[in-house]
């Protein structure tokens, strides 16, 4: 009688998930912000990604900026970031000088010795934009971080943490990566 249980409240989840997924998936997201963070990038997964989406903006944070590099030297991407956050303790300084004066880019420099680490501070302005371009953060906004997971467990579980961040804001939030698309769900 304790398997009929558990096979009771296993299908009352699978069907709870069910209907929470199909939300997401028919929901129209209009505002969407893209946070491209240190961790591991797959390269091939983040070219497609930044060539199909649509970003109203895009925040590069701190070693990243390598990543970026190679890409703004990729013909076949012609979106832009407009934002550079962090410290810029971990991009080397002959990457970094290409990019501070560009009139294109809002930099926000941040010292080494603070309470938030560089994602955690581009994360709150990219709430903060989602924010200033609806005016409210809303169901129809969400904010996408890539590079968000790697080989650091550390890490990843501190960005996954960041996720409440954006539920508490009102907004979506989303780490993908090749192999993953993480949200937090309610429920």
């Amino acid at each position: 009688s304790g398997s009929r249980f558990l096979a009771v409240d296993i299908a009352e989840n699978v069907h709870q998930f069910k209907a929470i997924m199909a939300e997401y998936t028919n929901s129209r997201i209009e505002h969407a912000n893209l946070i491209i963070t240190g961790g591991r990038i797959d390269e091939d997964f983040a070219l497609s990604l930044l060539e199909k989406e649509k970003f109203e903006h895009m925040i590069v944070v701190d070693g990243a900026l390598a990543f970026w590099d190679k890409v703004e030297k990729n013909p076949d991407i012609t979106c832009h970031f407009d934002h550079l956050v962090g410290d810029f303790d971990t991009i080397s300084p002959e990457i970094l000088k290409n990019y501070l004066d560009r009139e294109d880019i809002e930099v926000h420099r941040f010292n080494p010795e603070k309470d938030y680490t560089d994602t955690d501070i581009a994360l709150k302005l990219a709430i903060h934009l989602t924010e200033s371009e609806t005016g409210k953060a809303d169901a129809k906004s969400e904010i996408w971080l890539l590079g968000a997971t790697g080989t650091r467990a550390d890490h990843m579980l501190a960005n996954m943490q960041l996720l409440a961040q954006t539920r508490a804001a009102g907004v979506d939030g989303v780490i993908v990566d090749k192999n993953n698309k993480i949200r937090l769900l309610e429920g």
